[in-house]
């Protein structure tokens, strides 16, 4: 009983379906008119004039509270969007064969991955390329930071360090090559640091920890295959 939401919930709803005007207008005239109604049937001091001053402050206070705490709930309602980062997850589903030989090429062949001119590297690209929409939907702004992380952070962070000779290897050629995937790391690192604290550099794989990443992308698709 004690951690249901759905008063909470409801209340959320309510503040969200009125525009900010309305609450506005609503706090700052039915208070006052509700002070003033109660001060008139006193008979108690201060005079009327002064109760008014009081009930037309406290309906100002009361509009912008409302407003302030209406506006940080349609923030938190736009930082968890989820359009966007369940298109992104279905489609990293059914990226699985892909993957799979990504993940394989980057463990058999990572003293070869300097050599961009090897086309058996190519198929790599798939997830990076793939892991660059996200990064490019983040800073658009149409997949936040948080949902990024909770979706992806633990791809992220496994193909980007077990690529990482394969990246610089190409920006070699292009210096702006999966600038965004960078980004959604990086990124992702700092909430991944706000949630759970410690140090950045505790957030790498180590290369027994990344062989057992690669080898889990590699027989999480070979079983689905199969």
């Amino acid at each position: 009983m004690g951690k249901s939401i759905l008063w909470r919930t409801h209340f959320k709803r309510l503040l969200l379906y009125f525009s900010g005007t309305y609450l506005a207008v609503l706090s700052a005239i039915v208070i006052p008119a509700l002070g003033i109604w109660h001060a008139g049937q006193s008979q108690t001091n201060p005079p009327l004039r002064q109760h008014t001053f009081s009930w037309l402050i406290a309906g100002l206070l009361a509009a912008v509270g409302l407003i302030v705490l209406r506006n940080y709930l349609e923030y938190r309602r736009v930082i968890y969007d989820p359009h966007w980062a369940m298109n992104f997850q279905d489609r990293f589903d059914g990226m699985k064969k892909k993957r799979s030989r990504a993940a394989r090429i980057l463990l058999e062949k990572r003293a070869e991955l300097e050599n961009i001119e090897n086309p058996e590297l190519e198929d790599i690209d798939d997830v990076l390329d793939f892991l660059e929409d996200v990064g490019l939907y983040q800073r658009s702004d149409y997949v936040s930071p948080e949902l990024a992380h909770h979706h992806f952070f633990n791809w992220t962070r496994g193909y980007w360090q077990a690529a990482g000779a394969y990246v610089q290897a190409w920006r070699k050629e292009e210096p702006a090559r999966w600038n965004h995937v960078e980004e959604l790391f990086e990124t992702s690192c700092d909430i991944e640091l706000k949630e759970h604290g410690g140090k950045r550099e505790q957030l790498l794989l180590s290369a027994a920890d990344l062989d057992k990443f690669l080898r889990q992308e590699i027989g999480e698709s070979a079983a689905t295959i199969t």
